[in-house]
């Protein structure tokens, strides 16, 4: 853990303790340790759900954000770029549209559905680009969303349900009181599968790590084949060898017959047989 690490969890502390103690109501932690009723029925019912709300829903936005950032390569991303929450928008809407004394729980999970489904065809689309860059992945990204977005607030305004959805759109923790928040509590796994799993995302990277295992297969080929052909390439080495000796011993042969020299002379010098020397004879005649 780094230090800037330890110094931003202290901070987190701090605050969320001070924020225990801000509110419409006035408590101090002397009337929470005296055992105040009034004071310790205000702080487990509103402030403790609102603090643990806030650190959910904070917790799963900043994983979602590094989740993006990873599919991207690009640190300035957040979930608004793989149309992650226009598509979901567009299934509250649809909810609210054709299912309008639908739960909380229902509404929710249409949402859900609707931006796993956004977003599955967010990397449906990046996974067939024949160029995945940094800038690329997210201007795809935002354009996608935008067209969401732009479905999304036709239907709206055509069947005035614009501000039943801004509703949905706006949302704070002031009224959150035991017994009607539980559903964030849903985030909590999901925040430690993704946390686990969040490096494996990479859609930019998947280029280079195609080539890096080709790269290396192709090394582990040839070093193969090095292996197993080892004496043959020595005899190969050696043939090219002897045959580079004979080449020389011909033309040099060549030079000195048409130097003048005799067959025998010319045998004598360079000692090679006479029927060797003969034979070039007979070819250069």
């Amino acid at each position: 853990m780094t230090r800037s690490t330890c110094i931003l969890l202290v901070l987190l502390t701090l605050m969320s303790v001070l924020s225990l103690f801000v509110g419409a109501a006035d408590i101090t932690p002397a009337d929470v340790l005296s055992g105040d009723i009034e004071s310790l029925e205000l702080m487990l019912i509103s402030r403790l759900p609102r603090l643990l709300a806030i650190l959910c829903t904070g917790m799963g936005m900043s994983i979602a954000g590094l989740i993006m950032q990873q599919l991207c390569a690009n640190k300035f991303v957040s979930p608004t770029t793989g149309a992650t929450i226009s598509s979901a928008q567009f299934g509250i809407l649809i909810a609210l549209l054709f299912f309008p004394d639908s739960t909380l729980w229902s509404r929710a999970l249409f949402a859900f559905a609707a931006a796993i489904l956004g977003t599955w065809t967010f990397v449906w689309f990046i996974l067939r680009m024949p160029m995945k860059d940094p800038v690329m992945v997210p201007l795809v990204g935002i354009m996608f969303g935008n067209v969401i977005g732009g479905v999304t607030n036709f239907l709206a305004y055509r069947f005035d349900m614009t501000q039943a959805l801004s509703t949905w759109l706006v949302g704070h923790f002031s009224l959150v009181l035991r017994g009607n928040f539980e559903l964030v509590y849903l985030v909590l796994p999901l925040i430690v599968l993704a946390w686990i799993f969040a490096k494996h995302f990479n859609i930019v990277g998947v280029n280079s790590v195609v080539n890096d295992v080709l790269e290396l297969e192709s090394d582990k080929i040839i070093a193969r084949i090095r292996a197993e052909f080892a004496d043959e390439l020595e005899q190969t080495k050696e043939q090219l060898e002897e045959a580079r000796e004979e080449t020389a011993k011909t033309k040099e042969i060549i030079r000195l017959l048409r130097a003048g020299k005799g067959i025998s002379e010319v045998a004598d010098a360079l000692q090679i047989s006479k029927d060797k020397v003969n034979e070039i004879a007979e070819l250069l005649k």
